[in-house]
């Protein structure tokens, strides 16, 4: 199949899943759907000249919608709500402050905007309007990936298809991106900064690519601060690859100020949190004591790990142990396969290989990605897994795996390995959403 053909396919792929999932989904099933669409309309208000009255009215719809669909019978962290009092009592974050609901990034903007489309709409029809939008930046992200694959792996059928394909076809990902969320715009920016790294890396450094990389850097963060892991990974990537050039003085001060102006002016109060742990955990390790969250941390880690691949609504639907074993089979044979690449490129090239770098630049990633759901849970002690702030780094997360499957199946075998991957992939997501998302969600078609 040809290069524009299968990215035609791809983006049809996304196009349609995309649209059956935000089709699907009740209204309001989503985490803080309720929230992220409220801070949406506020920015619209600004220049109404009853804007108090139209506030009251469009939560007060909204409302409405809430009871309409059934909101909190699909939630088991809430009791059941029938009467107005109790629906009074439960409304989700945002309803009874204003100041909660007060847009904390430029993405509700984006949103206010792409709501000026769709003037005088019923609330209902507003919240599918910013699900479309979703839809359309997981459309983008997909053709980001395809061609960062491209740079990967060149016309290598295995990678090239599948990195993008393991994206489509990913439950939770398709769910985040068809319904309203704050970090789908950030997840698209920081593609665009994962791509102009792998570009430079690939192709050669230019200017163009350096400034590519630290705008849209700047713009993942400041979209939402799930995308700070770039913000810790770049520095630490940049002093190992280039440590030659860095380690020089006078360009490792230039170096230090640049990436404290930048992690400082975008990302302040994730860095203050992650300092305080460090903090935290260096005091107790100074007094040999064991670290009390450990045990919570362990069970936090498991859950992320399950529901990065399929979590709909909030921790009400989870996977069965059975598919979390055979992912979690997977994921270790693409560790060992990853292994594998890594020792066998650096006994042919001492370790100076451009492959290095592209290896050192996605594990990178990855685990700074990774080391927000320990901090997150240390400094707000919440256990609910937050798998979807790691989608800012879905293509290092997906490029790694297809590495390491690559690398365990034989040349000439590939093309059935692929063909077997991807079916996987396709039968998982058939499951998820007609044994676990529609019986959820719709009680008849149990």
């Amino acid at each position: 199949m040809g290069k524009h053909k299968l990215l035609a396919l791809l983006l049809a792929l996304t196009l349609v899943r995309g649209l059956i999932y935000a089709a699907i989904v009740p209204p309001w099933q989503a985490p803080d759907e309720s929230y992220h669409f409220l801070s949406a309309q506020l920015p619209g208000l600004a220049d109404d000249p009853a804007a108090g009255a139209t506030w009251e009215g469009i939560k007060s719809k909204t409302v409405s919608s809430l009871v309409e669909f059934h909101y909190w019978d699909m939630n088991i962290n809430q009791p059941a709500v029938r009467g107005p009092e109790e629906v009074s009592r439960y409304l989700p974050g945002g309803f009874n402050f204003t100041e909660q609901t007060k847009p904390r990034s430029f993405v509700y903007y984006l949103f206010s905007a792409w709501l000026k489309l769709v003037p005088r709409q019923g609330i209902t029809f507003q919240l599918y309007w910013i699900r479309l939008l979703s839809v359309l930046l997981n459309v983008a992200i997909v053709a980001i990936a395809y061609a960062t694959a491209r740079l990967l792996f060149g016309d290598d059928p295995f990678g090239r298809v599948l990195l993008p394909l393991s994206i489509v076809f990913l439950p939770l990902h398709t769910y985040v991106l068809s319904v309203v969320n704050d970090g789908n715009l950030a997840e698209l920016f920081a593609s665009l900064a994962i791509f102009f790294w792998i570009w430079g890396l690939t192709r050669g450094w230019h200017w163009s690519k350096v400034v590519g990389l630290g705008s849209f850097t700047i713009l993942a963060i400041g979209a939402k601060p799930n995308a700070f892991y770039l913000a810790l990974a770049i520095p630490v990537w940049a002093i190992l690859y280039y440590r030659r050039r860095i380690l020089n003085v006078a360009n490792l001060i230039y170096f230090l100020i640049a990436t404290i102006l930048i992690v400082g002016a975008t990302s302040s109060s994730h860095l203050r949190n992650y300092l305080t742990v460090a903090w935290r955990t260096a005091q107790i390790a100074l007094q040999g004591q064991r670290l009390e969250d450990s045990e919570v941390l362990g069970r936090g880690a498991f859950e992320t790990f399950r529901a990065f691949w399929a979590q709909m609504s909030w921790t009400s639907l989870l996977l069965s142990d059975v598919w979390g074993n055979w992912l979690l089979v997977l994921s270790l044979l693409a560790g060992l396969g990853l292994l594998k690449f890594v020792l066998t490129t650096r006994k042919h090239t001492r370790g100076e290989s451009q492959d290095n770098g592209i290896v050192i630049a996605l594990v990178l990633c990855v685990l700074a990605s990774a080391s927000q759901v320990p901090v997150y849970i240390l400094i707000t002690k919440f256990t609910l897994s937050q798998s979807r702030y790691l989608f800012s780094a879905i293509i290092p997360i997906m490029a790694l795996l297809v590495i390491g499957w690559r690398e365990l199946i034989p040349s000439n075998w590939r093309a059935e390995g692929l063909a077997l991957i991807v079916s996987f992939f396709f039968l998982f997501d058939a499951v998820v959403l007609l044994n676990y998302g529609l019986p959820f969600f719709y009680p008849l078609w149990r």
